[in-house]
């Protein structure tokens, strides 16, 4: 546990030592209250997808309500990389205005059919009968997509069923459900196709098991269909017992965004609160968010997520991961410069650049375009924190070529110039964030920090 007290006010250093004091106090009482164990993986709709490192949702609601009850002006929350909208759940569980954004389409999807609530249990379990039922009378033999590989990755008979599923979630009238619905279709999509589910990377099942397999996607999507109608009504009644629904919907604002984090943020106002779980390093090398998400968009009517989707974000199963933070490694002629240009926002990074200096130019090369691409993005998060406003990062560190990566200390050096101090420190071990241990360049550590922050 870590405190930095250099508020000019005493009443400032008061709150920061109630705060601390909280965090202190909650870790006392029960030493998992951040690694969270034995947690609810149905609560508050996390298991619609297996989404890559999905945060703990519990967890989440632990740090906000402690920095909630130690400062009520804590009104207006953003994740700018949502993910899964697991932030945002546990913003909504606290009675907070919640705004995430992510470049990947599909966690804009999953996120906006968690939080979108404007439907009765009776309306959603409908139209999950609804498709169900169009899609078996559905006669027509045509495949509705086409993409390079397309029989690779689905059998035939995989492919017609699915476009009838498609058809017939087209065909429902509620746009909101029609995301939950695609959601659904996306998990079915990742238990039919010949893409293996052990790895978030593409990566086929042997001939002779894909020969042997005989899934039905119009089955599959009608098992689980049952768990994603109690799980979302749960999560919504959980909500209205807390007195947080009016209307039938969520009594607060959420906003949910397609939106490049390293542009901006898109939005005119100013956040009390900015709680998230960024990478850990360039997705192509660490964790395949992009790839795992290549397949289900092949199916998804893009309309129902955001109408700024282009096509071309579908070119090649890498296209989303090469968006992404890292996605565009530093030339060799540009590493001298830009390690120099880097060094300068974090004496750590410098160590570790020293560190890195003998090692393969390539992964150098990753290492520095990670960071570039991380700082101009950390730079636009902190200028939408507002003033006295709480930074929270859960974030990890990796090894690339048996060098420790450490994200964490980086971190601390480059806002401390922002004069966005640290002022609490938690580790927690890594139970249920389902992930990579390692890959061909660099390895995952199997705990991470939870790292709060106050913007003076």
């Amino acid at each position: 546990m870590v405190a930095r007290l250099d508020s000019p006010t005493q009443k400032k250093q008061d709150n920061l030592v109630e705060l601390v004091n909280s965090f202190q106090a909650a870790t006392k009482a029960d030493k998992n209250i951040f690694s969270s164990p034995k947690n609810d993986r149905r609560g508050y709709a996390h298991s619609l997808f297996q989404y890559p490192a999905m945060m703990v949702p519990e967890v989440q609601k632990q740090i906000i309500q402690l920095i909630k009850q130690n400062d009520a002006s804590v009104k207006e929350v953003l994740d700018p990389y949502v993910g899964a909208g697991t932030s945002i759940t546990a913003s909504m569980r606290c009675g907070l205005n919640a705004t995430g954004q992510d470049i990947n389409p599909l966690a804009v999807l999953v996120s906006k059919a968690k939080t979108d609530l404007s439907w009765s249990e009776e309306e959603l379990l409908a139209s999950f009968d609804n498709v169900v039922a169009r899609a078996k009378a559905d006669k027509s033999l045509d495949v509705d997509v086409e993409f390079p590989n397309r029989t690779k990755w689905f059998k035939l008979s995989v492919s017609r069923e699915l476009s009838k599923l498609r058809r017939a979630i087209q065909k429902q009238p509620n746009r909101a459900i029609r995301q939950v619905l695609w959601v659904a279709l996306a998990e079915t999509i990742r238990l039919t196709s010949n893409d293996r589910t052990s790895t978030y990377k593409l990566h086929a099942r042997p001939k002779d098991e894909i020969a042997s397999r005989k899934p039905s996607p119009i089955q599959v999507f009608q098992d689980i269909a049952r768990n994603y109608v109690v799980d979302l009504t749960n999560y919504k009644q959980t909500l209205e017992t807390e007195g947080l629904i009016k209307n039938g919907k969520y009594a607060g604002k959420v906003n949910i965004l397609f939106s490049d984090t390293a542009k901006g943020i898109d939005s005119k106002k100013k956040f009390d609160l900015i709680i998230t779980s960024p990478p850990y390093g360039d997705n192509l090398t660490t964790i395949t968010y992009g790839q795992h998400a290549y397949l289900p968009l092949q199916w998804i009517d893009h309309n129902d997520i955001d109408e700024n989707i282009d096509a071309q974000v579908l070119r090649s199963t890498q296209e989303i991961d090469r968006r992404s933070i890292g996605g565009k490694s530093a030339t060799r002629d540009e590493i001298e410069k830009k390690i120099k240009e880097l060094s300068s926002r974090s004496a750590t990074l410098k160590r570790t650049f020293d560190k890195l200096k003998d090692k393969p130019v390539d992964r150098i090369a990753k290492v520095i375009g990670f960071f570039e691409d991380f700082f101009v993005a950390l730079d636009k998060i902190t200028d939408s924190l507002a003033d006295n406003g709480y930074m929270v990062w859960t974030i990890g560190n990796r090894r690339v070529n048996d060098i420790e990566i450490p994200n964490d200390k980086i971190l601390i050096d480059a806002l401390k110039s922002q004069t966005v101090n640290l002022i609490i420190e938690e580790t927690r071990e890594i139970h249920n964030k389902r992930m990579p241990r390692k890959n061909q360049t660099s390895r995952l550590m199997r705990s991470e920090k939870i790292l709060i922050f106050k913007k003076s």
